[in-house]
């Protein structure tokens, strides 16, 4: 993957390829799903 002059991301801003992005997004999918399937009253 080619990098910029700061050696993180490419100039198109390739961040959705990032391992940290991915996991991020994966524990927000999990999150989300889990408190939409409670009850409104168990909040």
């Amino acid at each position: 993957m080619p990098t910029d002059s700061n050696g993180f991301l490419t100039p198109k801003g390739d961040y959705k390829n990032l391992i940290a992005f991915q996991k991020s997004e994966c524990i927000y999918d999990i999150t989300y799903y889990f408190f939409g399937a409670l009850p409104a009253q168990d909040r």
